[in-house]
């Protein structure tokens, strides 16, 4: 019989086990990954080939993977190798592609891993340190880290947004262009499978690299009008663009489905 190889231990080259900020920083790193993801640490193993025990011990700081596992989790989900072991550049390899914000990869799950819908009753959406602009637009030049994950109800999911909270993800909003609706401050909830046309509403996109969240109406022959529900702001309308416009710059990363405020 085959015995499966799992290994906790890095050489001393790259990790002592002795509680070191190396030890500690690579498990935060590991959870930000997993909890950026919204999987549970099952799902998360599944395509690492480890026990839930051992990530649980890799996030608790007790123990670092090898670098045989650290060169898995940096392939599954599309990891820097540099960023995994030290913190420094970039999370992913791939920067700003994907439209910034990675979706959910594709795990082929044994018998024994259930979707959430089916075993957890809540979930987790992080929040990037990112604003969208409700004004006149925030300019987006890397990949915005995760600053806090925050746990929602499963069943505010399925009941009222009718939206999967592993496509889901949390901003703060600058800016006063979608009062009173969206306030300055306010937290957004973004749908990443509303990335295209789900009807007229409000929605975070990036036009000539500046980031906005507006109100689309989406007209005939590929016009959209963009417009801000304070009526201080003027609208604009993007027009589609011609076979020479090379440097053409627009990309729906979601559509907004909530909107929280701190009452003061």
């Amino acid at each position: 019989m085959k015995k499966k190889i799992e290994t906790d231990e890095l050489p001393s080259s790259l990790h002592k086990d002795d509680g070191s900020e190396k030890t500690i920083g690579i498990g935060k790193r590991i959870c930000e990954i997993r909890m950026g993801l919204n999987l549970s640490q099952v799902e998360f193993c599944a395509k690492l080939g480890i026990h839930q025990n051992t990530l649980s011990r890799y996030e608790n700081t007790e123990r670092s993977p090898d670098a045989e596992i650290a060169a898995r989790i940096c392939e599954a989900y599309g990891i820097s190798f540099e960023w995994l072991l030290t913190g420094r550049g970039f999370m992913k390899n791939n920067e700003l592609s994907e439209n910034v914000f990675p979706s959910k990869p594709s795990i082929q799950k044994p018998k024994d891993v259930f979707d959430i819908s089916e075993s957890e009753t809540k979930t987790f959406i992080s929040l990037y340190e990112m604003q969208a602009s409700a004004g006149h637009g925030c300019f987006l030049d890397s990949e915005p880290p995760i600053i806090a994950t925050f746990v929602f109800p499963l069943s505010f999911f399925k009941k009222i947004l009718n939206a999967n909270p592993k496509n889901c993800f949390l901003l703060s909003v600058r800016g006063d262009s979608m009062k009173p609706t969206i306030s300055d401050c306010d937290f957004i909830m973004v749908d990443k499978d509303r990335a295209t046309y789900k009807g007229d509403g409000i929605y975070f996109f990036r036009y000539d690299g500046t980031l906005y969240v507006k109100r689309l109406q989406f007209l005939p022959k590929g016009h959209i009008k963009v417009i801000s529900d304070n009526s201080t702001y003027e609208a604009f309308q993007i027009n589609p663009p011609n076979q020479e416009d090379v440097a053409f710059d627009f990309t729906i990363f979601g559509k907004v489905i909530w909107h929280g405020r701190q009452m003061l």
